[in-house]
């Protein structure tokens, strides 16, 4: 008979954790298990969670207690029979260290690489450097190529304070911004606000890195608007006093492909990405991230800070609270209160309410953590 073999795999709790770190083994090695019996205690920057077995069999582990481990690694091993050789066989495979980025694409990733002839081109086009690839070299062809066949904006004129913006946060988030205003149209990246000491005064996909401390700056250099990409839900809900403060507006940033219903109500400092559909009489709050591809349909109210990661999906009438993420390709049924300050994992189906301060996961999602 044909052994079985199924994979623990590190999850993704948030959409923005990329690893977590094995803090205990809660079964012992060649121990029979069952489904939905904890195993591992994991922790993350937001919290510590236990990880149950989706499978009945015979459990090995694969990484150490106290290592950190990137999301979608194999930690574990499941047998569907207690068959040792095999097991270490499998361990030995899933421990082979992962062969490294070359050092030379780390340091281009994020910024288009131009020969010389195809900038001066791009400069003379006006054509915004946010909108190239990254992955190759850019040549004049192919700056050619984009102004024959028209897909390029031509910047124009920008006639007013409120058309300059800064963005805060200088990362590839911060360049979806970028490229969402300029398929806007009609607005003027200026710089991007950062507080990390290492970037700042450098530039970033061609635009300055000024200092977080410089948005006090900003009224008097013709500047009247700002918008974030920052994953960190209580910098952004501070952000709108922040901006207040400076004289700036807290501008919506929509991609053009996302689908807006005219009943739908914003806030201020939202961020609505390509692909999103908000339907009928839906509420949103302040400083909210709607990912790619996001359903939200009629009568829907978000507090503020809300983040739909990508492929997120709900049922009309539903209410989420300030603070909360919801994980990549989550579903949350018709009607559902969700409170705030929750984090539901990547993937999970929640079909029942939610208090806060929790953390969910899985299909039916259940709490599996606090918050503070």
């Amino acid at each position: 008979m044909t052994i079985q073999r199924f994979q623990v795999i590190m999850p993704q709790l948030g959409a923005n954790d990329d690893e977590a770190q094995i803090i205990e083994w809660l079964v012992k090695p060649g121990q029979e298990i069952s489904k939905g019996q904890a195993l591992v205690t994991l922790e993350t920057s937001k919290a510590t969670y236990d990880v149950e077995s989706e499978e009945n069999g015979y459990f090995w582990p694969i990484a150490n207690t106290g290592e950190t481990r990137p999301v979608q690694d194999v930690i574990g091993l499941i047998l569907s029979e207690n068959n040792t050789k095999i097991a270490e066989e499998d361990i030995k495979f899933f421990s082979l260290p992962q062969k490294p980025a070359t050092e030379e694409l780390a340091s281009t990733l994020g910024t288009p690489q131009l020969t010389v002839k195809a900038r001066k081109l791009l400069e003379e086009h006006k054509i915004d450097l946010a909108i190239l690839p990254t992955d190759r070299i850019i040549r004049t062809t192919d700056i050619q190529d984009l102004i024959a066949d028209k897909q390029i904006t031509i910047v124009k004129p920008v006639p007013d304070a409120l058309r300059r913006v800064v963005i805060y946060g200088a990362s590839q988030g911060g360049l979806t911004v970028a490229e969402c205003l300029h398929y806007m149209g009609n607005y003027e990246v200026i710089a991007f606000l950062d507080d990390t000491p290492e970037i700042i005064g450098n530039t970033f996909a061609g635009y300055p890195v000024w200092s977080g401390k410089d948005i006090e700056l900003c009224a008097s250099r013709n500047i009247g608007a700002l918008i974030t990409h920052i994953a960190n839900r209580d910098f952004r809900v501070k952000l709108v006093n922040i901006a207040d403060t400076a004289g700036l507006y807290l501008m919506n940033v929509i991609h053009p492909s996302a689908i807006v219903a005219n009943s739908v109500n914003l806030g201020v400092g939202n961020l609505i990405k390509a692909g999103a559909i908000l339907d009928t009489e839906v509420i949103i709050g302040n400083c909210c991230i709607i990912d790619n591809g996001v359903i939200i349909p009629h009568h829907v109210h978000l507090g503020n800070a809300v983040h739909l990661a990508p492929g997120v999906s709900m049922g009309g009438g539903c209410t989420i609270g300030d603070r909360t993420l919801i994980g990549v390709g989550a579903s949350i049924s018709s009607r559902i209160n969700i409170g705030s300050n929750v984090i539901v994992s990547s993937g999970s189906t929640v079909v029942r309410d939610v208090p806060p301060n929790v953390i969910l996961a899985g299909n039916p999602a259940k709490i599996i953590g606090q918050r503070p």
